[in-house]
């Protein structure tokens, strides 16, 4: 969607600035935060961060996209464009990895996603363990592409049905925590497009795609979900409205403008709403992507009444996309967010938001955000584990879950040759098992372990892991395994 009069008054503070190709001025704005940067293909904080200026098969003008997260600390993931000048949707895309020491690893070079240029969710599913993202050109009507963040396989989410999606559109979702009374079961992806897919949408992993919950005023850009199931709808312009998560999904307008919450710090509001949430304290942290440089990053309260300044990233560089995460070298949890250089809009505007030339340096910055360290625990009622006839069964009950991503099980056996009785312990659940209490009320959970089980003595151990990344071990709880009766 092109909003014409603002773009010239970028194009023209930008034609002001020299042609360069240098690291960002990024400056926080507000006071208690530690800004990093952890990559920059131009000047690597590691060599291996030069490939990202390299190594993408389809191209020379990638750059950075969109960001994800894995839901323990150790690793970021980054998807890359590749596109000719002046195009707003791409032939394909590369994804990285990227580990807290700032080592970059390719993990596909050519997914043959098309994505929008300027705004795409990249989500790492807790349920499959596969990153998600938007693929405008897949399938007849485009989909929901997966990526297996270990081996680069790509697949499909869902396929999506006409007008839910267009050759332009932004992409922009959260997976439903299945409170407030949602008609998005817990663990589906509830997501908006831009341009003429105006609405929001959700689906299961194999789907089918819902149709539309909710038809908001204007397309949308991005959305989060808060704690408290509340959908957080970021319009193209200058929108934000919160959507109840219940049937018939009632709108709330923030009182917020957009544009007015940028002019205000001195800066110019192009479009393309960016946003993420911090599932501790329900505030949001927004920015837009407009392929142009000069932008800053906010913070907006959960009640979407004020907005804090924390961020200017200063011309000719722009922000591509931001998400939450376990920080990378103290306790908590940080912003991170993506930077790359713009060259200045073509004179009068030329291919619309897109920038003539956009090769300049990719670079990843993490912002402290200890607001967003709120108390997180569970609070465990009971865990038990006995034998079946299908394996061993664990049960547990929650009381309370605040800030909780979801829960590991874990297996010991006890080595009867060692003095010390030290045990070798596996992990069972390589993805978390979805958490589904909340602070005031809890769940109940139950893992069977299959395993056939050589004789001897097993313990079983229950971690919970918060929205940091951070860990919690329960138990242990003992099973013991005796050899078959000789008959």
């Amino acid at each position: 969607m092109t909003r014409f009069g603002k773009i010239l008054v970028a194009a023209t503070v930008a034609a002001l600035l020299p042609l360069a190709t240098v690291s960002a001025d990024v400056t926080a704005i507000e006071g208690g935060h530690t800004l990093t940067k952890l990559v920059d293909s131009c000047e690597p904080e590691h060599p291996s961060q030069a490939l990202l200026d390299s190594a993408c098969a389809t191209g020379d003008l990638a750059f950075i996209e969109s960001i994800g997260v894995a839901p323990g600390p150790g690793k970021l993931f980054v998807q890359l464009t590749s596109r000719p000048d002046g195009e707003g949707s791409t032939p394909s895309s590369c994804i990285f990895s990227i580990t807290p020491a700032g080592i970059a690893t390719l993990i596909n070079p050519d997914t043959g996603f098309a994505t929008n240029s300027r705004g795409t969710d990249l989500h790492l599913d807790p349920a499959t363990g596969l990153l998600v993202t938007l693929d405008i050109a897949g399938g007849t009507f485009g989909r929901l592409a997966t990526l297996d963040p270990g081996d680069g396989t790509t697949g499909t989410f869902v396929e999506l049905a006409d007008g839910v999606v267009n050759g332009g559109g932004t992409f922009g979702a959260d997976f439903s925590r299945g409170d407030g009374g949602t008609d998005a079961p817990l663990g589906e992806l509830v997501f908006t497009t831009d341009v003429s897919g105006n609405g929001i949408y959700s689906s299961p992993a194999g789907g089918p795609a819902s149709a539309s919950h909710a038809t908001p005023p204007e397309a949308g850009d991005d959305m989060v979900i808060q704690p408290d199931g509340d959908w957080i709808h970021f319009e193209d312009g200058d929108l934000i409205t919160a959507y109840d998560p219940m049937p018939p999904h009632a709108a709330s307008p923030s009182a917020l403008n957009v544009s007015t919450i940028f002019s205000d710090a001195g800066l110019v509001f192009i479009f393309g709403n960016r946003a993420t949430v911090c599932d501790a304290t329900g505030d949001s942290y927004m920015s837009f992507s407009g392929n142009t440089g000069g932008t800053g990053i906010f913070r907006i309260d959960e009640a979407l009444t004020t907005a804090s300044h924390l961020v200017t990233i200063s011309l000719p560089h722009g922000l591509q996309d931001l998400v939450v995460g376990p920080s990378t070298s103290e306790p908590g949890l940080s912003l991170f967010f993506t930077v790359h250089e713009f060259d200045p809009l073509p004179a009068g505007g030329g291919g619309g938001d897109f920038p003539a030339n956009d090769t300049g340096c990719e670079e990843v910055w993490e912002l402290t955000i200890p607001e967003c360290d709120a108390p997180l625990f569970v609070e465990l009622a009971s865990l038990t584990a006995v034998r079946t006839k299908r394996g061993v069964r664990l049960d547990w009950t929650t009381t309370s879950e605040i800030g909780h991503a979801g829960f590991r099980v874990l297996r010991g056996r006890l080595q009867p040759d060692n003095p010390y009785k030290r045990e070798v312990v596996e992990i069972l659940t390589p993805e978390l098992i979805p958490g589904r209490g909340d602070e005031t009320r809890g769940a109940e959970y139950r893992f069977v372990d299959a395993t056939e089980l050589a004789p001897g003595s097993y313990v079983y151990y229950l971690e919970d892991v918060d929205v940091r990344g951070q860990a919690t071990r329960h138990g242990p709880v003992a099973i013991e395994v005796v050899p078959p009766r000789k008959r």
